[in-house]
């Protein structure tokens, strides 16, 4: 089991190695961000609530971001409220 351990961690480093190389900069723009949490919702949920919710996510972070300090996602409440679907979410905020 060690050995099999060592060997994940030496794969993890070289993809992490490999991945580095790879990555580009992006502007953080909210165009740039609905269309990298819209790709990732729908690999999550339906098309259809992955794109509802893809605008309220990438708003409530946008809501919470200052330039040059990390945004402290526990400041993100989500509420469940009974007898309703993701097409009745909207963000509240303050």
């Amino acid at each position: 089991p060690r050995i099999v351990a060592e060997g994940f961690e030496l794969a993890k480093k070289e993809a992490l190695r490999v991945l580095d190389t790879l990555k580009i900069p992006i502007t953080a723009d909210r165009e740039t961000l609905i269309q990298i949490a819209r790709t990732s919702l729908r690999t999550k949920l339906s098309l259809e609530n992955a794109d509802i919710l893809t605008d309220i996510a990438v708003d409530a972070i946008l809501a919470l971001n200052e330039p040059g300090v990390p945004t402290d996602l526990n400041m993100v409440e989500v509420m469940e409220m009974q007898h309703r679907t993701e097409a009745d979410s909207r963000l509240v905020r303050g």
